[in-house]
């Protein structure tokens, strides 16, 4: 602005922020004025949040201002107010820069181009005025990265970066908007008497519940000698010890004595080489055990204990919380939903069978109360962690009652060892995946927008300028900085395209993430007490016990017809009575040696930094479209292999049909011939 002389150079120090204000620039009041009306011919006083332009600056401090009216629109005209003299002592203490204002003083305000700075602090009622005030761009900044007001040197730096979209996402995801005190009163009401409420009640009291008892039991140990009082106090001081509770909590659920388990664990088996007997404790009540809950009521899972009071506390809970869902349930039948009818059918009409209905789906309303849970189509949400005691209860008891089949919910079912195999099988998705060029993408698009409006800049300023030399060279800056906004242009379709691909790749995997995060979860659960769970078994060492078990279980084996099977070979197909195999000799094709793209991509270098918003350069553009071809073809290929292999299923799957149809019908024919014969004989 000063070197298209707009603004001078020179001016007064506005001492509420630090900065100057010279002729020509925007300055804002921060204070109401009104005894400054009358002061050398001011008609009124300053406003606060008033924006003024600067007219005069003057040499005992005081500054002449005119309040803007109307902002430079598309004439470029802007249209002042009346003059104003503002005194020194004013201008030092309650004048500030107006280029950059709060949300609060630009409501109502509209402006050329409007620059935002948006933090994960930033609340969506501010957020939508600020990117809202701007008639031709409104350009908004994210901070991606930050740190605490007090962090020491350096710690910014080495602070999480996120994405941008992410960062405007839990922005808009968070806010509230605000609400009556009716409306506020009227949801605390229907909060105090909800499942959750009664859930969240009874997981506190079972906590202290468990807590007491666990000491108890302990004790009774100690003093029965299955432990010693050193190892007692050990485990009263190891962090590990309070995991212990939870644990006899889950055994309890799962409809198993937690107190004979913990006897279990310590009868007639030693601690004294434990380096941490919690662990130890955990893992004898955890190895190769699910635990799986039980009961379809809060009643079923209040925790067991000789305590009157608490016991009475448990059972005012339970009781409240079970009415409440019966309460849902009779709801749901008076007025179902899509998803109630499609889950559960039409409401009977016979009492007794409208009572099992109400019963199912009280079951399954409580629990998307509990979570607050509302989606019309994924009936009841994401599972709870198994740490989530009472929320897990409820949603398994859901899942009973919806009657869907538990081989979609089988992980718990699972070994570590195939638990670490669906995570090692997304880690190996990873290697060729294409890069993800959204930073690149949106640095890319900032670039251009930067050099071209230099390069407008530019321009103005060699319109401006009187010197032919001066002109020259701006003339010449703004072409150059106009053509690469123009070469930055060119590279934002490519990159838009890759984008593309990244979104494919990432759909395509989806299934084997998600299976990976669930199995994080269970491995995670089965060994938050113990960071030392891992097997210790090779390969080799598993080979040879295996070879060692089948040898020993080879002389009770019952032999089948699979095992005269030739495994040369193929699998033979039945068809009617006649035997079809098929001669591979026939088919004469060679073996074709193909090439794992995963192992393929595991040996070539990582991709380049995904994180950071930058112009990625000519190398990395060609790396990029590289790697997203090579996986839009593995995508293809994938898709064509499935598609064939359903195919080949359903084939074989109608082959077997026929066979057991054509089966049963000669057995029946035979059968029916046997019974014929004795009747003649009988005759």
């Amino acid at each position: 602005m000063v070197g298209l002389g707009k603004v001078a150079e020179d001016g007064l120090l506005l001492g509420r922020d630090g900065t100057t204000a010279g002729v020509g620039d925007m300055v804002q009041a921060r204070r109401l004025a009104w005894e400054l009306a009358g002061y050398d011919g001011n008609r009124r006083g300053p406003i606060t949040r008033e924006h003024y332009r600067v007219l005069e600056t003057r040499e005992d401090g005081s500054m002449v201002v005119a309040p803007i009216v109307t902002v430079a629109a598309q004439d470029g005209v802007e249209v002042l107010g009346q003059r104003m003299t503002l005194p020194g002592s004013y201008v030092q203490a309650d004048l500030t820069l107006g280029y950059a204002a709060t949300v609060h003083a630009v409501e109502g305000l509209t402006v050329d181009t409007a620059h935002i700075v948006a933090t994960p602090r930033t609340s969506a009622n501010a957020l939508y005025p600020a990117v809202t005030r701007g008639r031709e761009a409104n350009h908004l900044y994210v901070v991606t990265r930050t740190a605490e007001e007090d962090a020491a040197a350096g710690e910014v730096a080495e602070a999480v970066t996120r994405n941008p979209r992410a960062v405007l996402a839990t922005i808009l995801e968070t806010s509230e908007s605000e609400r009556s005190a009716t409306a506020w009163a009227t949801d605390s009401a229907a909060e105090a008497v909800s499942v959750r409420t009664a859930a969240e009640r009874l997981a506190a009291v079972a906590e202290v519940t468990v807590a007491e008892r666990t000491t108890a039991w302990l004790d009774e140990l100690t003093h029965s000698g299955e432990l010693t009082i050193v190892q007692r106090r050990r485990l009263a001081a190891e962090d590990g010890g309070a995991k212990l509770g939870p644990i006899l909590r889950r055994i309890e659920i799962a409809g198993h004595d937690p107190r004979a388990a913990l006897a279990a664990a310590l009868d007639g088996r030693s601690l004294d080489t434990a380096q941490q007997i919690s662990n130890v404790i955990v893992h004898r009540l955890t190895a190769g055990r699910t635990f799986d809950p039980v009961g379809t009521g809060f009643a079923d899972w209040a925790p067991a204990t000789d305590d009157p009071g608490l016991a009475a506390q448990l059972a005012e809970i339970t009781t409240a919380a079970d009415t409440r869902r019966r309460q849902l349930g009779e709801q749901l039948a008076d007025d179902p939903p899509a998803w109630a009818l499609e889950t559960f059918g039409p409401v009977p009409v016979d009492p007794p069978e409208r009572a099992g209905w109400v019963e199912r789906a009280a079951v399954v309303t409580g629990h998307r109360e509990l979570v607050g849970h509302d989606d019309p189509t994924d009936i009841l949400g994401p599972a709870p962690k198994p740490g989530q005691i009472e929320a897990y209860a409820s949603w398994r008891a859901a899942w009973r009652a919806t009657g869907q089949p538990d081989v979609d919910r089988h992980e718990q079912s699972l070994s570590d060892g195939q638990l670490r195999m669906r995570v090692r099988a997304y880690q190996r998705e990873l290697p060729w995946a294409p890069r993800r060029v959204v930073n690149e993408l949106a640095a890319t698009i900032q670039a251009a927008a930067h050099h071209r409006q230099t390069a407008e800049v530019k321009t103005a300023a060699a319109a401006a300028a009187s010197d032919p030399t001066e002109r020259d060279r701006l003339t010449r800056e703004a072409g150059d900085a106009a053509a690469l906004a123009d070469t930055l242009d060119g590279q934002v379709g490519p990159l838009r395209e890759l984008d593309r691909r990244w979104v494919g790749w990432f759909a395509h995997t989806a299934g084997t993430r998600a299976g990976a995060d669930r199995a994080n979860t269970e491995l995670a659960t089965r060994h938050a007490c113990d960071p030392a769970a891992d097997d210790r078994v090779t390969a080799t060492e598993w080979a040879a016990a295996r070879a060692e078990a089948e040898h020993a279980e080879d002389p009770h084996r019952e032999i089948t017809e699979h095992d005269l099977t030739d495994p040369d070979t193929e699998h033979p197909v039945w068809i009617g009575t006649d035997r079809v195999e098929v001669d591979r000799a026939k088919a004469h094709v060679q073996p074709v040696e193909t090439i794992d793209l995963r192992e393929l991509a595991a040996d070539e270098p990582a991709a380049g930094d995904e994180d950071t918003v930058r112009v990625p350069t000519a190398g990395e553009a060609a790396d990029s479209t590289r790697r997203a071809v090579r996986a839009l073809e593995e995508i293809r290929v994938r898709n064509a292999a499935d598609a064939a292999r359903e195919a080949t299923d359903e084939d074989a799957q109608a082959a077997r049909v026929t066979y057991w149809h054509t089966r049963d019908q000669h057995t029946r024919t035979e059968s029916d011939g046997h019974d014929s014969g004795h009747a003649d004989a009988r005759v």
